[in-house]
């Protein structure tokens, strides 16, 4: 099951299901799930697997049907957002080597953890500064350079449970 998220009318996240060219979109909420985050939690904190909760969803006729290429063409009032609004983005730093063979040597902090032992860990965002697909994204006034860059999502519950995803990014450089 692949989990996305829109925006309708009045800036709502919903759940929405991808599956072959159509998606799946909850008009509103069943069993406690509205989001990608809450379908999380619950698998998490609840136990709920998440096949038997879309059936249900299903059968309680709570989805709206669209095709994947309308949604993605922005062609409906629905919109892609972030595929997870997410309380707080923490990211790890300097983790590819053609990330340390791009950076000049000898410009400080970075030339030092390309050897450490573990990747450097910092506080990227608070989920109102996250940009989904199509969105504007920030620039610091004193950066230059911006790069897009495959990404690594870990999703971490509060029993340290985790779940996996892979996006492209866009990141500004100072």
């Amino acid at each position: 099951m692949r989990c996305l998220q829109v925006t309708a009318a009045g800036g709502a996240a919903r759940l929405g299901l991808l599956e072959g060219g159509r998606v799946r979109v909850l008009a509103k909420p069943h069993d406690g799930v509205a989001t990608t985050l809450d379908l999380l939690t619950a698998a998490d904190e609840r136990r709920l697997d998440a096949l038997s909760w879309r059936r249900s969803a299903e059968t309680a006729g709570v989805f709206e049907v669209v095709e994947w290429s309308d949604l993605a063409a922005g062609r409906l009032p629905l919109k892609l957002t972030v595929p997870l609004t997410p309380p707080e983005v923490w990211g790890a730093g300097v983790t590819y080597k053609r990330s340390a063979d791009f950076r000049e040597e000898g410009s400080g902090i970075y030339d030092r953890v390309y050897e450490a032992e573990r990747p450097e860990l910092f506080f990227k965002a608070s989920a109102a500064r996250c940009a989904g697909p199509g969105e504007p994204i920030g620039r610091r006034r004193d950066s230059s350079f911006t790069a897009t860059e495959p990404e690594v999502a870990v999703v971490v519950g509060r029993r340290g449970s985790s779940r996996r995803s892979t996006a492209a990014a866009s990141h500004s450089d100072p």
